[in-house]
Protein backbone atom coordinates (compact mmCIF):
# COMPACT_ATOMS: atom_id res chain seq x y z
CA UNK A 1 0.00 0.00 0.00
CA UNK A 2 3.03 2.41 0.77
CA UNK A 3 4.41 1.61 -2.84
CA UNK A 4 1.16 2.29 -4.64
CA UNK A 5 0.48 5.78 -2.40
CA UNK A 6 3.98 6.99 -3.75
CA UNK A 7 3.42 5.71 -7.29
CA UNK A 8 -0.35 7.64 -7.22
CA UNK A 9 1.88 11.13 -5.58
CA UNK A 10 4.43 10.96 -8.21
CA UNK A 11 4.21 10.96 -11.99
CA UNK A 12 5.95 8.91 -14.44
CA UNK A 13 8.48 11.45 -15.53
CA UNK A 14 9.11 12.31 -12.57
CA UNK A 15 10.17 9.55 -11.16
CA UNK A 16 12.22 8.33 -14.49
CA UNK A 17 14.49 11.40 -13.82
CA UNK A 18 15.05 9.90 -10.10
CA UNK A 19 15.57 6.00 -10.84
CA UNK A 20 18.53 5.14 -13.18
CA UNK A 21 20.18 2.22 -14.47
CA UNK A 22 21.94 1.77 -11.64
CA UNK A 23 18.60 1.40 -9.13
CA UNK A 24 17.66 -1.57 -11.45
CA UNK A 25 21.19 -3.12 -10.71
CA UNK A 26 20.90 -1.97 -6.82
CA UNK A 27 17.76 -3.59 -6.63
CA UNK A 28 18.94 -7.20 -8.12
CA UNK A 29 21.87 -7.01 -5.90
CA UNK A 30 19.98 -6.24 -2.54
CA UNK A 31 16.81 -8.65 -3.52
CA UNK A 32 18.68 -11.37 -4.85
CA UNK A 33 20.40 -10.83 -1.22
CA UNK A 34 17.39 -10.63 0.80
CA UNK A 35 15.82 -13.92 -0.97
CA UNK A 36 19.10 -16.02 -0.31
CA UNK A 37 19.05 -15.06 3.12
CA UNK A 38 15.58 -15.19 4.31
CA UNK A 39 15.71 -19.01 2.94
CA UNK A 40 19.21 -19.78 3.48
CA UNK A 41 17.56 -22.40 5.89
CA UNK A 42 14.29 -23.91 4.31
CA UNK A 43 13.84 -26.63 7.22
CA UNK A 44 11.65 -24.70 9.89
CA UNK A 45 12.89 -23.81 13.42
CA UNK A 46 12.37 -24.77 16.36
CA UNK A 47 10.68 -21.73 17.19
CA UNK A 48 8.25 -21.59 13.95
CA UNK A 49 7.66 -25.05 15.46
CA UNK A 50 6.40 -23.56 18.32
CA UNK A 51 4.49 -20.60 17.15
CA UNK A 52 2.47 -23.40 14.55
CA UNK A 53 1.55 -24.74 17.50
CA UNK A 54 0.50 -22.08 19.68
CA UNK A 55 -1.52 -20.62 16.44
CA UNK A 56 -3.24 -24.15 15.73
CA UNK A 57 -1.21 -24.85 12.85
CA UNK A 58 -0.86 -28.65 11.21
CA UNK A 59 2.24 -29.55 9.00
CA UNK A 60 0.35 -28.40 5.88
CA UNK A 61 -0.60 -25.03 6.83
CA UNK A 62 2.57 -24.29 8.20
CA UNK A 63 4.12 -25.43 4.66
CA UNK A 64 1.44 -23.27 2.68
CA UNK A 65 2.49 -19.72 4.66
CA UNK A 66 6.25 -20.11 5.57
CA UNK A 67 7.50 -18.49 2.60
CA UNK A 68 4.56 -15.50 3.55
CA UNK A 69 7.62 -13.99 5.24
CA UNK A 70 10.30 -14.33 2.69
CA UNK A 71 8.05 -12.37 0.13
CA UNK A 72 7.07 -9.64 2.87
CA UNK A 73 10.44 -9.25 3.45
CA UNK A 74 11.34 -8.47 -0.01
CA UNK A 75 8.53 -6.06 -0.63
CA UNK A 76 9.72 -4.50 2.89
CA UNK A 77 13.35 -3.43 0.79
CA UNK A 78 11.19 -2.59 -2.19
CA UNK A 79 9.42 -0.20 -0.32
CA UNK A 80 11.96 1.28 1.82
CA UNK A 81 14.47 1.97 -1.72
CA UNK A 82 11.57 3.48 -3.66
CA UNK A 83 10.93 5.67 -0.50
CA UNK A 84 14.35 6.49 -0.13
CA UNK A 85 15.73 7.06 -3.90
CA UNK A 86 12.20 9.03 -4.54
CA UNK A 87 10.89 10.66 -1.83
CA UNK A 88 14.46 11.50 -0.13
CA UNK A 89 16.43 11.99 -3.35
CA UNK A 90 18.97 9.82 -1.47
CA UNK A 91 21.99 9.01 -4.02
CA UNK A 92 22.44 5.28 -5.73
CA UNK A 93 25.48 4.19 -3.82
CA UNK A 94 24.22 5.55 -0.38
CA UNK A 95 20.74 3.36 -1.01
CA UNK A 96 22.67 0.46 -1.57
CA UNK A 97 24.93 0.56 1.27
CA UNK A 98 22.05 1.16 3.91
CA UNK A 99 20.10 -1.46 2.08
CA UNK A 100 22.67 -4.05 2.38
CA UNK A 101 23.10 -2.53 5.99
CA UNK A 102 19.70 -3.25 7.03
CA UNK A 103 19.28 -6.81 5.30
CA UNK A 104 21.65 -7.94 7.53
CA UNK A 105 20.54 -6.85 10.89
CA UNK A 106 19.22 -9.25 13.04
CA UNK A 107 15.33 -7.06 13.17
CA UNK A 108 15.39 -7.96 9.59
CA UNK A 109 16.61 -11.56 9.63
CA UNK A 110 14.35 -12.14 12.45
CA UNK A 111 11.12 -10.57 10.86
CA UNK A 112 11.25 -12.16 7.86
CA UNK A 113 13.43 -15.73 7.47
CA UNK A 114 11.21 -18.30 6.26
CA UNK A 115 9.02 -19.91 8.78
CA UNK A 116 6.59 -18.48 11.51
CA UNK A 117 8.61 -15.13 11.77
CA UNK A 118 8.03 -12.26 13.72
CA UNK A 119 6.12 -10.66 11.54
CA UNK A 120 3.93 -13.33 10.39
CA UNK A 121 3.27 -14.40 14.24
CA UNK A 122 2.08 -10.71 14.13
CA UNK A 123 -0.02 -10.46 11.43
CA UNK A 124 -1.78 -13.97 12.42
CA UNK A 125 -2.90 -12.42 15.40
CA UNK A 126 0.12 -13.63 17.89
CA UNK A 127 1.04 -10.31 19.72
CA UNK A 128 4.16 -10.46 21.39
CA UNK A 129 4.74 -7.48 24.51
CA UNK A 130 7.03 -4.23 23.50
CA UNK A 131 9.11 -4.99 26.19
CA UNK A 132 12.48 -2.70 26.82
CA UNK A 133 15.50 -4.93 25.68
CA UNK A 134 19.34 -4.04 25.36
CA UNK A 135 19.33 -7.01 23.04
CA UNK A 136 16.44 -5.73 20.77
CA UNK A 137 18.61 -2.78 20.70
CA UNK A 138 21.72 -5.26 19.35
CA UNK A 139 19.51 -6.20 16.45
CA UNK A 140 19.89 -3.06 14.21
CA UNK A 141 23.71 -2.81 15.15
CA UNK A 142 25.12 -2.21 11.24
CA UNK A 143 22.77 0.53 10.59
CA UNK A 144 23.78 2.03 14.02
CA UNK A 145 27.15 4.23 13.06
CA UNK A 146 25.96 6.12 10.20
CA UNK A 147 22.46 6.88 11.77
CA UNK A 148 23.99 8.26 15.02
CA UNK A 149 26.22 10.10 12.09
CA UNK A 150 23.19 11.46 10.17
CA UNK A 151 21.30 12.69 13.65
CA UNK A 152 24.90 14.56 14.69
CA UNK A 153 24.99 16.19 11.29
CA UNK A 154 21.32 17.00 11.99
CA UNK A 155 22.16 18.24 15.20
CA UNK A 156 25.10 20.56 14.05
CA UNK A 157 22.56 22.12 11.29
CA UNK A 158 20.03 22.75 13.46
CA UNK A 159 17.25 20.66 11.93
CA UNK A 160 15.91 19.44 15.16
CA UNK A 161 12.66 18.09 13.71
CA UNK A 162 14.29 15.45 11.87
CA UNK A 163 16.72 15.01 14.29
CA UNK A 164 14.55 14.29 17.59
CA UNK A 165 12.71 11.55 14.44
CA UNK A 166 15.78 9.92 14.57
CA UNK A 167 16.22 9.63 18.20
CA UNK A 168 12.98 7.91 18.78
CA UNK A 169 13.63 5.86 16.02
CA UNK A 170 16.71 4.74 17.72
CA UNK A 171 14.83 4.49 21.10
CA UNK A 172 11.87 2.49 19.09
CA UNK A 173 14.66 -0.17 18.53
CA UNK A 174 15.10 -1.01 22.36
CA UNK A 175 11.18 -2.04 22.28
CA UNK A 176 10.08 -3.04 18.49
CA UNK A 177 13.38 -2.94 16.16
CA UNK A 178 10.89 -3.77 13.01
CA UNK A 179 9.39 -0.18 13.23
CA UNK A 180 12.79 1.31 13.96
CA UNK A 181 14.09 -0.09 10.86
CA UNK A 182 12.61 2.38 7.98
CA UNK A 183 13.53 5.49 9.95
CA UNK A 184 17.24 3.77 10.39
CA UNK A 185 17.62 2.69 6.71
CA UNK A 186 17.02 6.55 5.44
CA UNK A 187 19.46 7.66 8.27
CA UNK A 188 21.88 5.39 7.48
CA UNK A 189 22.27 6.34 3.13
CA UNK A 190 21.61 10.06 5.14
CA UNK A 191 24.82 9.19 6.74
CA UNK A 192 26.95 7.83 3.94
CA UNK A 193 25.99 11.08 1.83
CA UNK A 194 27.22 13.04 4.37
CA UNK A 195 30.78 11.28 4.85
CA UNK A 196 31.16 12.90 1.41
CA UNK A 197 30.73 16.27 3.13
CA UNK A 198 33.31 15.80 5.70
CA UNK A 199 36.59 17.49 5.38
CA UNK A 200 39.78 15.83 5.54
CA UNK A 201 40.90 17.29 8.69
CA UNK A 202 37.69 17.10 10.34
CA UNK A 203 37.31 15.55 13.99
CA UNK A 204 34.08 14.31 12.64
CA UNK A 205 35.58 11.84 9.89
CA UNK A 206 37.93 10.62 13.14
CA UNK A 207 34.98 9.89 14.71
CA UNK A 208 33.01 8.25 12.41
CA UNK A 209 35.46 6.19 11.49
CA UNK A 210 36.18 4.98 15.30
CA UNK A 211 32.43 4.72 15.47
CA UNK A 212 32.50 2.46 12.58
CA UNK A 213 35.21 0.88 13.75
CA UNK A 214 33.88 -0.15 17.65
CA UNK A 215 31.05 -1.57 15.39
CA UNK A 216 32.53 -3.85 13.47
CA UNK A 217 34.07 -5.44 16.57
CA UNK A 218 30.76 -5.42 18.45
CA UNK A 219 29.39 -7.64 15.50
CA UNK A 220 32.71 -9.86 15.93
CA UNK A 221 32.75 -9.98 19.65
CA UNK A 222 28.88 -10.55 20.44
CA UNK A 223 27.20 -8.97 23.73
CA UNK A 224 28.10 -8.92 27.07
CA UNK A 225 29.97 -5.61 28.76
CA UNK A 226 33.66 -6.82 28.02
CA UNK A 227 32.73 -7.34 24.52
CA UNK A 228 31.23 -3.63 24.75
CA UNK A 229 34.75 -2.31 26.78
CA UNK A 230 36.57 -4.26 23.92
CA UNK A 231 34.87 -2.74 20.93
CA UNK A 232 35.25 0.68 22.94
CA UNK A 233 38.54 0.31 22.69
CA UNK A 234 39.17 -0.69 19.54
CA UNK A 235 37.38 2.20 18.00
CA UNK A 236 39.65 4.10 20.23
CA UNK A 237 42.62 3.14 18.47
CA UNK A 238 41.17 3.29 14.86
CA UNK A 239 40.27 6.92 15.23
CA UNK A 240 43.69 7.71 16.45
CA UNK A 241 45.21 5.95 13.54
CA UNK A 242 42.37 7.91 11.02
CA UNK A 243 43.42 11.23 13.01
CA UNK A 244 47.14 10.74 11.30
CA UNK A 245 45.84 9.26 8.15
CA UNK A 246 46.20 11.83 5.61
CA UNK A 247 43.31 10.80 3.43
CA UNK A 248 40.28 10.07 5.82
CA UNK A 249 37.65 9.26 3.36
CA UNK A 250 39.25 6.45 1.90
CA UNK A 251 39.98 4.77 5.39
CA UNK A 252 36.27 5.65 6.45
CA UNK A 253 35.01 4.36 2.65
CA UNK A 254 37.29 1.03 3.39
CA UNK A 255 35.59 0.62 7.08
CA UNK A 256 32.17 0.70 5.83
CA UNK A 257 33.11 -2.00 3.06
CA UNK A 258 34.33 -3.61 6.27
CA UNK A 259 31.37 -3.06 7.95
CA UNK A 260 29.02 -4.52 5.20
CA UNK A 261 31.20 -7.50 4.86
CA UNK A 262 31.22 -8.31 8.39
CA UNK A 263 27.91 -7.84 8.38
CA UNK A 264 26.61 -10.07 6.04
CA UNK A 265 28.67 -12.93 7.44
CA UNK A 266 26.78 -11.88 10.74
CA UNK A 267 23.66 -12.45 9.05
CA UNK A 268 24.72 -15.85 7.44
CA UNK A 269 25.92 -17.12 10.47
CA UNK A 270 22.48 -15.99 12.41
CA UNK A 271 20.31 -18.14 9.95
CA UNK A 272 23.00 -21.11 10.29
CA UNK A 273 22.65 -20.98 14.25
CA UNK A 274 18.99 -21.00 14.49
CA UNK A 275 18.07 -23.79 16.51
CA UNK A 276 16.27 -26.38 14.08
CA UNK A 277 15.35 -29.73 14.49
CA UNK A 278 17.79 -32.91 12.74
CA UNK A 279 16.61 -35.24 10.70
CA UNK A 280 17.31 -38.55 12.98
CA UNK A 281 14.24 -36.91 15.60
CA UNK A 282 12.33 -36.25 12.67
CA UNK A 283 12.20 -40.09 11.54
CA UNK A 284 11.84 -41.03 15.88
CA UNK A 285 8.65 -38.07 15.61
CA UNK A 286 7.01 -40.34 13.00
CA UNK A 287 6.82 -43.45 15.22
CA UNK A 288 3.93 -41.41 17.26
CA UNK A 289 1.62 -41.36 14.55
CA UNK A 290 0.94 -44.97 14.94
CA UNK A 291 0.97 -44.86 18.40
CA UNK A 292 -2.18 -44.59 20.96
CA UNK A 293 -2.03 -43.62 24.98
CA UNK A 294 0.37 -41.38 27.30
CA UNK A 295 3.68 -41.05 25.22
CA UNK A 296 6.78 -40.12 27.16
CA UNK A 297 9.25 -38.52 24.82
CA UNK A 298 12.93 -37.39 26.63
CA UNK A 299 15.09 -35.74 23.90
CA UNK A 300 18.28 -33.44 23.87
CA UNK A 301 15.04 -30.61 22.53
CA UNK A 302 13.24 -31.34 25.99
CA UNK A 303 9.96 -29.40 26.34
CA UNK A 304 10.33 -27.84 22.55
CA UNK A 305 9.90 -30.99 21.12
CA UNK A 306 6.35 -31.34 22.40
CA UNK A 307 5.47 -28.69 19.77
CA UNK A 308 7.10 -30.60 16.61
CA UNK A 309 5.26 -33.57 17.58
CA UNK A 310 2.19 -31.80 18.02
CA UNK A 311 2.79 -30.09 14.27
CA UNK A 312 4.19 -33.03 12.48
CA UNK A 313 1.96 -36.08 14.44
CA UNK A 314 -0.89 -34.02 15.69
CA UNK A 315 -0.01 -35.42 18.78
CA UNK A 316 1.64 -34.04 22.09
CA UNK A 317 4.17 -36.34 24.08
CA UNK A 318 5.12 -35.48 27.03
CA UNK A 319 8.79 -34.75 28.00
CA UNK A 320 8.92 -33.43 31.79
CA UNK A 321 7.31 -36.75 32.54
CA UNK A 322 10.05 -39.05 30.18
CA UNK A 323 12.79 -37.01 31.92
CA UNK A 324 11.29 -37.90 35.12
CA UNK A 325 10.66 -41.29 34.49
CA UNK A 326 14.38 -41.87 32.97
CA UNK A 327 16.21 -39.99 36.16
CA UNK A 328 14.04 -40.95 39.08
CA UNK A 329 13.23 -44.73 40.19
CA UNK A 330 8.88 -43.06 40.28
CA UNK A 331 6.30 -45.49 38.55
CA UNK A 332 5.60 -44.99 35.37
CA UNK A 333 2.17 -43.18 34.05
CA UNK A 334 3.10 -43.96 30.61
CA UNK A 335 2.38 -46.36 27.98
CA UNK A 336 5.17 -45.43 25.69
CA UNK A 337 8.47 -44.03 26.02
CA UNK A 338 10.97 -43.02 23.27
CA UNK A 339 14.67 -42.11 24.39
CA UNK A 340 17.31 -39.83 22.36
CA UNK A 341 20.42 -41.51 24.00
CA UNK A 342 22.00 -38.44 23.43
CA UNK A 343 20.18 -37.01 26.75
CA UNK A 344 22.68 -39.88 28.63
CA UNK A 345 25.73 -37.79 27.46
CA UNK A 346 24.84 -35.24 29.99
CA UNK A 347 22.49 -36.72 32.53
CA UNK A 348 23.37 -34.29 35.30
CA UNK A 349 22.11 -31.46 32.93
CA UNK A 350 18.86 -33.63 32.06
CA UNK A 351 18.07 -34.46 35.56
CA UNK A 352 18.33 -31.21 36.94
CA UNK A 353 15.97 -29.60 34.75
CA UNK A 354 13.37 -31.78 36.48
CA UNK A 355 14.47 -31.25 39.65
CA UNK A 356 16.22 -34.64 40.20
CA UNK A 357 20.06 -36.00 40.46
CA UNK A 358 22.33 -38.27 38.13
CA UNK A 359 25.88 -39.52 39.15
CA UNK A 360 26.26 -41.59 36.23
CA UNK A 361 28.47 -40.77 33.73
CA UNK A 362 28.53 -40.89 29.71
CA UNK A 363 31.87 -41.63 27.73
CA UNK A 364 31.88 -41.14 24.18
CA UNK A 365 34.96 -42.23 21.68
CA UNK A 366 37.57 -39.36 21.37
CA UNK A 367 40.32 -40.78 19.69
CA UNK A 368 43.48 -43.27 19.92
CA UNK A 369 47.08 -42.90 20.95
CA UNK A 370 49.89 -45.44 20.88
CA UNK A 371 52.83 -45.74 23.05
CA UNK A 372 55.47 -48.97 21.57
CA UNK A 373 52.34 -51.85 21.41
CA UNK A 374 50.13 -50.15 23.46
CA UNK A 375 47.01 -48.83 22.16
CA UNK A 376 45.24 -46.22 24.44
CA UNK A 377 41.31 -45.76 23.34
CA UNK A 378 40.41 -42.43 24.41
CA UNK A 379 36.47 -41.96 25.32
CA UNK A 380 35.38 -38.10 26.85
CA UNK A 381 32.65 -37.20 28.81
CA UNK A 382 30.78 -34.15 28.12
CA UNK A 383 32.66 -31.81 30.69
CA UNK A 384 36.04 -33.73 28.98
CA UNK A 385 36.59 -36.28 31.86
CA UNK A 386 38.12 -39.09 30.37
CA UNK A 387 38.10 -42.76 30.29
CA UNK A 388 41.21 -44.55 28.88
CA UNK A 389 40.86 -48.39 27.95
CA UNK A 390 44.28 -50.08 27.10
CA UNK A 391 44.09 -52.27 24.43
CA UNK A 392 46.16 -53.87 21.75
CA UNK A 393 46.82 -53.27 17.93
CA UNK A 394 43.64 -54.92 17.46
CA UNK A 395 41.41 -53.37 19.93
CA UNK A 396 41.73 -56.15 22.61
CA UNK A 397 42.06 -55.45 25.80
CA UNK A 398 45.07 -55.89 27.35
CA UNK A 399 44.27 -56.28 31.24
CA UNK A 400 41.02 -55.33 33.25
CA UNK A 401 42.26 -51.99 34.21
CA UNK A 402 40.94 -48.47 32.82
CA UNK A 403 42.00 -45.51 33.91
CA UNK A 404 39.28 -42.58 34.48
CA UNK A 405 40.20 -38.84 35.43
CA UNK A 406 43.80 -40.19 36.34
CA UNK A 407 42.39 -43.17 38.75
CA UNK A 408 42.83 -46.50 37.90
CA UNK A 409 39.76 -48.70 37.94
CA UNK A 410 38.34 -51.64 37.01
CA UNK A 411 36.83 -52.28 33.57
CA UNK A 412 33.96 -54.38 34.39
CA UNK A 413 32.32 -51.27 36.54
CA UNK A 414 31.78 -49.90 33.03
CA UNK A 415 28.50 -50.86 31.03
CA UNK A 416 28.46 -50.84 27.07
CA UNK A 417 25.58 -49.09 25.02
CA UNK A 418 26.05 -50.50 21.75
CA UNK A 419 24.92 -49.36 18.57
CA UNK A 420 24.33 -49.61 14.80
CA UNK A 421 26.31 -46.45 14.07
CA UNK A 422 29.58 -46.13 16.12
CA UNK A 423 29.27 -42.29 16.28
CA UNK A 424 26.28 -43.38 19.25
CA UNK A 425 28.47 -46.07 20.88
CA UNK A 426 29.18 -45.15 24.30
CA UNK A 427 30.97 -46.47 27.86
CA UNK A 428 28.77 -45.82 31.01
CA UNK A 429 29.96 -45.62 34.39
CA UNK A 430 26.34 -46.07 36.87
CA UNK A 431 27.97 -45.06 39.98
CA UNK A 432 25.42 -44.66 42.51
CA UNK A 433 22.76 -44.61 39.85
CA UNK A 434 22.21 -48.39 39.34
CA UNK A 435 18.42 -47.93 40.58
CA UNK A 436 17.38 -45.38 38.38
CA UNK A 437 14.69 -46.31 36.04
CA UNK A 438 17.44 -45.85 32.92
CA UNK A 439 19.42 -48.82 33.83
CA UNK A 440 16.17 -51.12 34.40
CA UNK A 441 15.28 -50.03 31.01
CA UNK A 442 18.31 -50.35 28.55
CA UNK A 443 19.54 -53.14 30.48
CA UNK A 444 16.79 -55.24 32.50
CA UNK A 445 18.80 -58.42 32.13
CA UNK A 446 21.75 -56.85 34.23
CA UNK A 447 19.98 -54.10 36.43
CA UNK A 448 16.57 -56.21 37.23
CA UNK A 449 13.03 -55.45 35.83
CA UNK A 450 11.05 -52.12 36.73
CA UNK A 451 8.72 -53.68 39.44
CA UNK A 452 5.20 -53.86 37.98
CA UNK A 453 5.85 -53.15 34.50
CA UNK A 454 6.74 -55.11 31.34
CA UNK A 455 8.67 -52.82 29.33
CA UNK A 456 9.28 -53.56 26.15
CA UNK A 457 11.86 -52.40 22.94
CA UNK A 458 9.51 -52.30 20.07
CA UNK A 459 11.56 -50.35 17.76
CA UNK A 460 15.17 -48.36 17.40
CA UNK A 461 16.09 -45.98 14.77
CA UNK A 462 19.23 -47.19 12.00
CA UNK A 463 21.85 -45.56 14.05
CA UNK A 464 20.10 -47.06 17.24
CA UNK A 465 20.27 -43.14 18.61
CA UNK A 466 16.54 -43.81 19.08
CA UNK A 467 14.98 -46.49 20.91
CA UNK A 468 10.66 -47.28 21.11
CA UNK A 469 9.26 -49.01 24.36
CA UNK A 470 6.53 -50.11 25.03
CA UNK A 471 5.44 -49.66 28.74
CA UNK A 472 2.26 -52.44 30.03
CA UNK A 473 1.19 -52.41 33.72
CA UNK A 474 1.24 -55.87 35.07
Amino acid sequence: MLILFILNQTSVDWMQNVLNKKDVLNLVAILLYSYFLLNLISNPSLNTYERSSQLGLDKIKMNEISSLSVFAGIAFVLAVYLISRIVFRQTEIAVLVSGMLMVSSYAFVNNFMFGISDFTNLIFGQFTESLFGLEKFGQILPLLPLSLLSIYVMYLNKKAKYMFTGIIALIASFFIPLVSLPFLFILSADGFDKIRKIKDRSLLSTITGGAVAATIASIILGQGMTAIALSILVGLVIAIVILAFENKHTLIYLLILTLIMVSIEYAIAHNLNVKRIDTDTMQAISWIKELEGRIGFASIYEDELSNVAHVEAGKRVLTDEAFVFIFTNKTANLDYLIIDTLILDAPKEYARSINATATFDTFAFAGIQRQGETYYQIYLTYKNDHLIIPTDSAGNLISNKVIINGAEDSYFKLILLNASDPSYRRYIHPRSDVDKNVFKILYPDQFGKLSGYDIKEIKSSNNSRFRLYSIVKQ
